[in-house]
């Protein structure tokens, strides 16, 4: 497939505009770029100062400062213990086909030290795209060979920033490989992809 355009715009990332709210003259650091430095719990080295979301860098959307704002809020209000590292954070481009993510990628996991099994299904494979003439795209699962479990999943295709929330939620809970082949999924829908490349090898 081939696309022509005029114009072809190309995001380098971001830059944070803290200054504007001129954190050193609280006391509060910030990085080479100028991000807050916080630790785990969101503290900044100013005692009784936190700071969440796209002011602290790292993975900037939505949904993440979302988060950030309700561990913030549980800890400041109920007294909660803050777990803010190691969170399993979805991410989705709006492209034409989506293109999703959860968890680690092959590279990753082996880095981790993982003995890694990829297993991968096509959407052209399954009714609803057959259906609805949305094929390109694919579901591949990234796992632990030795026991199934699910270390990343990537979707690229109808819906992928729909799906990936079956696959987020099936690690947050650990399930395996071997759950997702038990689970039931309704034909012809475009998740049934996710339950097919649980059964591929």
């Amino acid at each position: 497939m081939r696309y022509y355009a005029e114009r072809i715009m190309v995001a380098t990332g971001r830059a944070p505009n803290s200054d504007m709210l001129h954190p050193e003259k609280a006391g509060i650091e910030t990085d080479k770029r100028g991000y807050v430095v916080v630790d785990q719990d969101f503290l900044t080295g100013v005692e009784g100062v936190w700071a969440i979301g796209d002011v602290i860098g790292g993975m900037m959307f939505t949904h993440k400062a979302w988060h950030d704002a309700l561990l913030l809020s549980r800890h400041l209000l109920k007294g909660e213990a803050i777990a803010s590292t190691n969170r399993l954070i979805p991410v989705t481009v709006f492209t034409e086909p989506e293109i999703a993510g959860v968890g680690m990628g092959e590279a990753a996991a082996v880095k981790e030290g993982y003995e890694v099994k990829i297993q991968k299904s096509l959407f052209s494979y399954h009714g609803r795209a057959l259906a609805t003439g949305k094929l390109d795209g694919f579901v591949k699962l990234v796992l632990d060979s030795s026991s199934g479990k699910i270390l990343g999943g990537h979707i690229i295709g109808p819906e992928a920033g729909e799906l990936i929330h079956e696959l987020a939620t099936a690690m947050r809970f650990s399930a395996t490989v071997y759950d997702l082949q038990e689970m039931m999924h309704v034909h012809p829908t475009l998740a049934e992809a996710i339950n097919s490349t649980a059964w591929s090898e």
